[in-house]
């Protein structure tokens, strides 16, 4: 789960910080959900918003792939919304 409740402070190693904790939670609110999926689409599929962050099967780039997308559905969907402790 994030290190912190602050949304969107662990951007990971495009920014020289370690990886999140748990990747699919990117508002860090200890959930998988539709906001989640939102601030997802925004780098879904563009080579110029690619991030490592968003990069959930970690195949580098050089843009968020549909494998990502599976990823990312196995939390949302596939697992129940999947919760965790934040901090």
């Amino acid at each position: 789960c994030a290190d912190t409740s602050t949304t969107r402070d662990e951007e990971g190693p495009g920014v020289g910080e370690p990886l999140s904790p748990w990747p699919p939670d990117f508002n860090d609110n200890g959930k998988v959900t539709a906001g989640d999926l939102v601030i997802f689409s925004q780098h879904y599929d563009d080579a110029l918003t690619y991030d490592v962050r968003y990069d959930l099967n970690a195949s580098g780039g050089p843009k968020i792939t549909t494998g990502d997308l599976v990823v990312f559905t196995y939390y949302y969907a596939g697992s129940g919304y999947d919760t965790c402790t934040v901090g």
